[in-house]
């Protein structure tokens, strides 16, 4: 269908500005403002606008003297050094350079003691680099605490290579780990420090101004007849998606940073602001869901006839301006400066936001029932006619509810702002666990209700089961996978204890090995694969730079020291600035600094009778790096054998389980929301419907928590997803397309949920006559959930088993159960005048379209990936 704008686009409206105001003006959901870098809300004015006045400040003053160009690339250098990506490689490359001086001069590693491990000064800096907040810092400084205390704790017995307990070289290797964690911590807290409470403040400001530019551009694809899912228009949307991730992530590390500094009533307000955020997020996926939805009826409306158009231009002439004004008044309030310069960061809300918001969305309500009192004034007759007129009231009533969200944010932000004014001191935290009402019923095999796993009679019967029943516990992939990765390691490390291998397992380094095994064990084999891939080639080119290097400046200690910085910096921007080659970048350095730098501990050593093999004081670069490759070799392969043989978690079979388990919970919640919750009839303590109490009484089961738990869970199974190129398949490739297909598919029916949450809640709110259309209407609507409900386990089923799905399907149609629905509906609006009780049940039928439709794709899909069984004629 070609862009048809519906009403007068220059038509006056009035609009409610964010400071309170009225103004009547044509308005315009183009972007008024520069969206810009998402990174500049919070940095310094900069000193010229781009790129282009740098080139014609330089063209101007090109016959000036030289000190023009010296200011000209220092402007430059002083742009790259406002990023946060290149100040973290700095920081890093600095931590590393100041860890390598232990081994190059002579003063600092004396300090050390005559050992030939000082690199892991260096190397800890690699690990522990300090390229993080304060509270992620704050964070690892616990973890490198509790590992210390466990190291010395398992450590404390006989040493095996002399036969007694060597205390020295116990303390020598703890002053070294906690000389390179000082370092670290000292470039993170005095150079460039970076506070994880602002990086939530940030967020949530990129947060807010990508909703202001994903809410204009839905509402003026909706009112124009564009199609939301075009390529060109996603970039806003998967930029909110993004800002909302990071946000998540900022708050994680701001627990650590709130809990130091006795700011946890702080943290809470942060973490309810996100929850708000999240909740907007949500609604903006129904109102794309519902523009999508319009545009597809109105494509198979506008072949019959031209009646359905007729109605939506009416509905826009009422309601497109003032649709306009109130997604205008939210962008400008999504848009207004919300915290003051550094470095306070002080919440600035005023108050005249949330009155300007709630003037703005009266006006709106206003118009919304005029608009859908001409809309039904109209005889809608047909299906397709009644459907469209349902989207047109959903997608009004979603953007309503999407105001109440903004509503109640500002609310949080007004009493996160009232605290600040007076704040108090808090250390007290609490775990961050949902409570037992938001959790998903249990959906695995065994389940204790079940007829196998009855408590039995009989005192040894009764033995049995609860031991069967606790070792249950034990037998969840996590557990497996820690026992099994904590064997290897032991069996690795076997070879030192015994006297007829101990000498191989030291001239090749066994230590190196076990390392390497611990660093490249991952849950799933084909993350495993692929850090044992990335492993071994980034041990080659860093070998071949340490010999190289090695060879061009022998033990020169400036040119050395020099080299391994340039090192560093191109191997922390592969670390920090490129994703994929993070894992790559790290080996790299690693293996550099382990060959090089231990080659110029041993020839500083003063004695070193243990080294003859690899030179001693003059070392044999090449032996070194051999017996580094051999190491790291031998450890990949045994991680990749104990991760591939032993309990092998395929993340293939994952993700078709934990795909199973998503559509397993979608279609309990739908049968849940559909029948119980639309009937009215019960609360939810347990799975089984039950009856009781005041029908007007509603305990939803498809929360916003639930629904956050589900997209969760499939961003959990995007990452199973990129795993699966790691595995190796005898069948050939990994049919990674149509499982991209599939959890796109999930994510629309996700989108579906939001808007049958949003329909709910107007029926909580509902009238006398909607109450009895949805008791008129309990049997149609029962039958259309059973039958998707249907629909979801026979997907489950079929992924999870492998299993091939009829040629000629012959389960009852949900399209069958949703046209009775219609027609129920359409009966009933004979014996009701009030045309607005139906109109939420249309929005059920319109949202169940949509599931139905994802699910008929899921269908297709499914059966292409494990073929048919051909029915007999």
């Amino acid at each position: 269908m070609s862009e048809r704008p519906f009403g007068n686009p220059q038509r006056a409206v009035t609009v409610v500005l964010p400071s309170g105001r009225r103004a009547h003006r044509p308005i315009t959901l183009s972007s008024e403002t520069d969206t810009g870098s998402e990174s500049g809300d919070f940095e310094p004015t900069q000193l010229l606008d781009g790129e282009d006045d740098f080139d014609d400040y330089h063209d101007r003053r090109q016959n000036l003297r030289c000190c023009f160009l010296y200011q000209y690339y220092w402007l430059k250098v002083r742009r790259a050094f406002s990023q946060d990506d290149i100040r973290g490689v700095f920081k890093c490359s600095l931590a590393y350079f100041i860890g390598s001086l232990s081994v190059f001069i002579p003063l600092l590693g004396n300090l050390l003691g005559k050992s030939d491990g000082k690199h892991l000064v260096a190397t800890v800096a690699v690990y522990f680099h300090p390229f993080r907040t304060i509270g992620s810092m704050i964070e690892a400084n616990c973890f490198a605490l509790f590992a210390l205390a466990l190291g010395l704790f398992t450590g404390i017995g006989r040493d095996v290579q002399e036969g007694e307990f060597a205390t020295p070289k116990i303390a020598q290797i703890t002053c070294i780990v906690a000389l390179g964690t000082l370092i670290s911590n000292v470039v993170c807290y005095t150079l460039w420090p970076m506070s994880a409470i602002y990086d939530v403040k940030k967020h949530t400001v990129t947060a807010l101004h990508s909703l202001a530019d994903s809410l204009s551009l839905v509402t003026s694809c909706y009112l124009r007849g564009v199609d939301i899912n075009l390529p060109t228009l996603n970039s806003p949307i998967l930029r909110q998606q993004c800002s909302v991730d990071n946000l998540l992530k900022a708050l994680g590390e701001a627990w650590w940073e709130c809990l130091i500094q006795g700011k946890m009533q702080e943290y809470r307000f942060h973490k309810m602001i996100i929850q708000r955020l999240q909740n907007l997020s949500l609604a903006l996926s129904g109102l794309r869901a519902s523009s999508s939805e319009l545009r597809q009826l109105l494509q198979e409306a506008e072949a019959v006839n031209k009646r359905p158009l007729d109605i939506l231009s009416a509905f826009a002439n009422h309601l497109g301006p003032p649709m306009k004004a109130l997604v205008y008044t939210c962008r400008g309030i999504l848009r207004e400066p919300m915290f003051t310069p550094a470095p306070e960061f002080k919440l600035l809300v005023q108050s005249c936001h949330r009155d300007s918001l709630i003037q703005a969305l009266q006006v709106y309500s206003k118009a919304r029932r005029i608009a859908l009192t001409h809309l039904y004034a109209h005889n809608l007759s047909g299906l397709t006619v009644e459907e469209i007129a349902a989207s047109m009231y959903f997608f009004s009533f979603s953007l309503e509810e999407f105001t109440q969200e903004l509503i109640g944010l500002l609310e949080t932000m007004t009493e996160l702002a009232q605290f600040q004014i007076n704040p108090t001191k808090s250390f007290i935290f609490q775990r961050d666990t949902l409570v037992e009402q938001q959790k998903f019923p249990k959906l695995s095999r065994n389940v204790t209700n079940s007829a196998q796993a009855n408590e039995p009679q009989g005192s040894l019967n009764i033995l049995k089961y609860k031991t069967w029943k606790y070792l249950k516990k034990w037998r969840t992939d996590e557990m497996k996978f820690a026992v099994k990765v904590g064997v290897g390691a032991a069996i690795a490390v076997l070879p030192s204890f015994i006297d007829i291998t101990r000498p191989y397992f030291r001239h090749y380094r066994g230590e190196w090995g076990l390392l390497t095994y611990m660093i490249v064990c991952s849950y799933s084999i084909g993350a495993t694969n692929t850090a044992g891939f990335y492993r071994i080639s980034g041990n080659l080119l860093g070998a071949a730079m340490a010999v190289v290097a090695w060879i061009i400046f022998p033990e020169n200690p400036w040119f050395l020291a020099v080299w391994g910085y340039i090192m560093a910096i191109a191997c922390f921007y592969l670390i920090i600035k490129s994703k994929r080659y993070t894992t790559f970048g790290r080996f790299i350095l690693l293996s550099y600094n382990l060959i090089l730098l231990y080659a110029y501990s041993l020839s500083q050593a003063d004695e070193d009778e243990d080294d003859e093999d690899e030179g001693g004081q003059a070392p044999f670069i090449a032996t070194i790096a051999v017996h580094r490759m051999v190491a790291v070799i031998a450890g990949v392969v045994w991680g990749m054998v104990i991760c591939a043989y032993i309990w092998p978690i395929s993340a293939r079979k994952k993700l078709r389980e934990e795909l199973s388990d998503l559509w397993l919970k979608m279609g309990w919640s739908w049968r849940l929301e559909g029948t119980e919750e639309l009937y009215g009839m019960g609360s939810r303590k347990s799975i089984d419907l039950q009856s009781a109490h005041d029908p007007r009484v509603m305990h939803p089961y498809l929360t916003i928590d639930r629904v956050v738990l589900l997209q969760q869970q499939l961003q959990r199974l995007h990452v199973l997803l990129s795993q699966t190129s790691g595995e190796t398949r005898m069948k050939g490739p990994f049919p990674v397309t149509q499982y991209t297909i599939l959890l796109s598919q999930c994510q629309e029916m996700l989108d579906s949920f939001t808007q049958m949450r949003v329909a709910l809640s107007e029926i909580i709110e509902s009238n006398s006559g909607q109450w009895h259309v949805l008791q008129a209407t309990i049997e149609e609507r029962n039958d259309l959930c059973n039958r998707l409900l249907l629909y979801f386990y026979l997907l489950a089923s079929a992924v999870r088993l492998k299993f091939p799905l009829p040629d000629r399907f012959p389960l009852p149609s949900a399209e069958d159960a949703r046209d009775r629905l219609m027609h129920k509906l359409s009966t009933l609006r004979a014996k009701y005048s009030d045309d607005q009780d139906f109109a939420l049940l249309y929005a059920y039928t319109l949202v169940s379209g949509q599931l139905s439709d994802s699910l008929d794709k899921s269908f297709e899909i499914v059966g292409k990936l494990f073929g048919k069984i051909e029915m007999p004629v």
